[in-house]
């Protein structure tokens, strides 16, 4: 009997804990906050409901058993939760960020309270997600700041007051100064501070905003320091019966409006002289007055423009007559208007213009003053500042450069087109790969390290050079630029613009070995060459030094470069150098006697250059040759001109050498066979030729054109022509014009 009293014990309690289970997920699950119930001791989660599922992003039941410190988007704040809990053993109103399936993080408010689960210490919390309202409070923050930043640019005095004139707060923009100090006049009345008659009449002021509920607005003179100032006022009624009170000095804009009143021819020139459109109208807006400016800018008389409306001038369909009225009633009542207005000249056509309307006096008279300026330019700029966006965003998906954008997992989000011509890969196979893939194994360490940097410091630039796999299978070498995306943060990634540098190496390599070769052809020449400093000091002399004057180079370096030059001959040399220097990037040659070593004075020519085009900072660098052999040289060279025009005179062919700029330097006799037109053409172009022989367009131009083809394209052409001989005969000649290239590949002569 006791046995089947404890069984039935039993059965009871095993019902009451199936129906309090049900209750409690009836309750939990009815519950519209997200919920869990999670075992302390290592976050397990032992229950969460359809809410915490739909928040986490989670298909429905795959919550339970998983751990809490994997929905932590800062693993730091569990720490923080645990401590609150486990000193007072519940926590409330925690606000922190948790990491949704896809990694995107929400920020929360926990409640959290400490509880006994099946015999185990568990913690039951409650979420309510507050992003939004997180995201509307930096929106505010951000904008509180922009306004704090245009009050402080302002010039004005604000006040707050009570309807009877205490003053409550006060704000004083830019550059403002105050009448008394500020535990003079807060919390005491407007009227008690003020002297007479300003604070009566700021009373009465305070009396019509009370009674109309409207605009009220004032102009008073104070003593401030040792002058008196002038200041406009208006008053605007606030909620709850207070009253703001704006207030500018206007002593600047006062004694303006006196001085123009003064002198009214002055001003009327000046008027006329304004670039700027200024029109002057009555508070009905009807146009009292405008300057010579409206009238060129309109194509109306001052007598078609005087007596009528903005109306005339505007775009149907494009101003907005009502909103107009509204603007204009603001400027009547004494605020400043700014807006944009579409002008119809007489004509028909139309333009954009900026307009600034403000109340003022003209002439004793209340008036609204607009000042506008035609903005088609600044329309046209802004417009080519958008195809400039546009062309920007076009360079950078077709540029050279490869941009890639890598994320805080290091996975690419985004690579330009340009990737698919530097690695054969398409973006698509390339987003959301890791962004070491193809990486040369030996530059995967350093690469990495310097997007760790880059991570580490936001808004430093980091660079490295890598090897990355071509999918042909080659190797091409990249120079890498990256930093963060924002400066202050790693968290939208890395942007890295990279640039194939494979082809700048081998280029690097190959000027390396062709100084290395220019280096030896120096030291190895007959000239000499010498560098001199911008002091007239030697700085390089090459070893031919020694073979042609007897000096080593060590023995003149560091010595004045005029030292050894004879007298008689110094002056020039330093005249040419000075020219040389005055002008960078020309070139001075100079003859002059230097002393040997062994006393006798040989005769040298110098060409010299200063070594940077565009400065002579860094020293002028001079070609030194002996002129006896230069002149052995010059003699060899005739002996050759000779040789070879003897071989080209007996070519049974018509020749002609042409220099670069198309004029005549050698014709065989076959070409021209009368010696006295042989040799006037040397130095006449092919058009002068033409014009001595009488030769018809018919016939020059094909040869011009064939001449003007060869240099421009470096490559030989070769035409038919008929052409009329000496003897009045015609004949049919093949003429074929081959260019002949310098080193650097541009035409000498043809």
């Amino acid at each position: 009997a006791l046995r089947r009293r404890v069984e039935q014990l039993e059965r009871d309690n095993e019902a009451l804990a199936d129906r309090a289970e049900q209750r409690f997920r009836a309750i939990v699950e009815a519950s519209p906050s997200p919920l869990l119930l999670s075992r302390l001791a290592d976050g397990t989660i032992l229950y969460a409901n359809d809410r915490l599922e739909a928040l986490i992003g989670v298909e429905p039941g795959s919550l339970v058993g998983r751990k809490t410190p994997d929905f932590y988007y800062d693993p730091a704040d569990r720490p923080k939760v645990l401590e609150t809990v486990q000193r007072q053993g519940y926590a409330r109103d925690l606000e922190l960020r948790i990491k949704r399936a896809d990694g995107t993080p929400r920020w929360v408010s926990l409640t959290v309270q400490q509880l006994v689960f099946d015999g185990q210490p568990a913690l039951a919390t409650s979420l309510l997600d507050i992003t939004e309202r997180k995201e509307a409070e930096d929106a505010l923050r951000v904008r509180t700041q922009e306004l704090e930043g245009i009050f402080r640019a302002l010039p004005d005095l604000y006040f707050r007051m009570e309807a009877d004139g205490a003053i409550i707060a006060y704000r004083a923009g830019r550059a403002f100064g105050l009448y008394a100090p500020p535990e003079a006049f807060l919390g005491r009345r407007v009227q008690d501070v003020l002297p007479p008659p300003v604070g009566p009449m700021v009373g009465e002021a305070l009396a019509e905003v009370a009674r109309t509920g409207d605009l009220v607005y004032l102009e008073y003179v104070l003593p401030l320091g040792d002058e008196r100032r002038d200041f406009e006022a208006r008053l605007l009624p606030l909620d709850g019966g207070q009253v703001i009170a704006v207030v500018r000095d206007v002593t600047a804009r006062k004694g303006a409006e006196l001085a123009l009143r003064a002198s009214e021819e002055s001003y009327r020139g000046l008027f006329d002289a304004l670039t700027e459109l200024v029109y002057i109208q009555d508070l009905e807006g009807r146009f009292l007055a405008v300057n010579e400016a409206v009238v060129r800018a309109y194509g109306y008389t001052r007598e078609e423009l005087v007596g009528q409306t903005p109306e005339l001038l505007g775009v149907p369909g494009m101003v907005d007559p009502e909103a107009f009225a509204a603007v204009f009633a603001r400027a009547v009542a004494g605020e400043p208007q700014r807006f944009e207005w579409w002008g119809r000249r007489k004509d028909g056509s139309v333009f954009p213009k900026e307009v600034v309307i403000k109340r003022s006096t003209y002439f004793g008279h209340d008036v609204i003053i607009a000042v506008a300026r035609d903005i088609t330019e600044q329309k046209e700029a802004e417009e080519a500042l958008r195809q400039s966006e546009e062309h920007f965003r076009r360079l950078i998906e077709n540029g050279q450069d490869l941009i890639q954008l890598i994320d805080a997992d290091g996975l690419t989000t985004y690579v330009s087109p340009s990737v698919e011509r530097f690695t054969g890969y398409t973006p698509e196979e390339m987003i959301g790969q890791p962004a070491e893939l193809g990486l040369h194994r030996d530059d995967l360490a350093h690469t990495l390290a310097s997007l760790e940097r880059a991570i580490a410091a936001p808004g430093t630039t980091q660079t490295a050079e890598y090897r990355i796999r071509h999918k042909d299978g080659t190797w091409r070498m990249f120079e890498g630029y990256g930093r963060t995306f924002s400066p202050t943060s790693a968290d939208e990634g890395v942007v890295v613009n990279a640039r194939d540098i494979t082809e700048r190496n081998r280029f690097d390599e190959a000027l390396r070995a062709s100084e290395e070769r220019f280096r030896s052809l120096i030291e190895n020449a007959h000239d000499i060459t010498c560098i001199i400093g911008v002091e007239g000091v030697v700085t390089y002399l090459s070893p031919s030094l020694q073979r042609t004057l007897g000096w080593e180079p060590e023995e003149l370096v560091g010595q004045n470069a005029f030292a050894l030059i004879h007298p008689d001959d110094a002056g020039k040399v330093i005249e040419t150098l000075g020219a040389v220097a005055a002008t960078p990037g020309s070139t001075g040659t100079a003859e002059y006697r230097f002393r040997h070593k062994d006393g006798t004075w040989r005769s040298l020519e110098a060409v010299g250059r200063t070594l940077s085009p565009t400065s002579a900072d860094e020293g002028i660098v001079s070609n030194i040759r002996d002129i006896p052999e230069r002149k052995e040289a010059e003699a060899e060279l005739i002996r050759q001109r000779e040789y070879f025009e003897e071989i080209l005179n007996s070519i049974d062919a018509g020749i002609a050498v042409f220099d670069a700029a198309g004029r005549h330097e050698y014709v065989s006799p076959k070409a021209i066979s009368a010696p006295d037109l042989r040799r006037w053409v040397i130095g006449k172009s092919v058009a002068e030729y033409g014009q001595r022989r009488g030769l018809p367009a018919k016939i020059i131009e094909p040869r011009q054109r064939s001449l003007d083809d060869a240099i421009a394209t470096r490559t030989p052409n070769e035409f038919e022509q008929k052409t009329p001989a000496p003897d009045g005969t015609q004949r049919i000649l093949l003429r074929r014009l081959l260019p002949v290239l310098d080193e650097a590949g541009n035409v000498a002569r043809l």
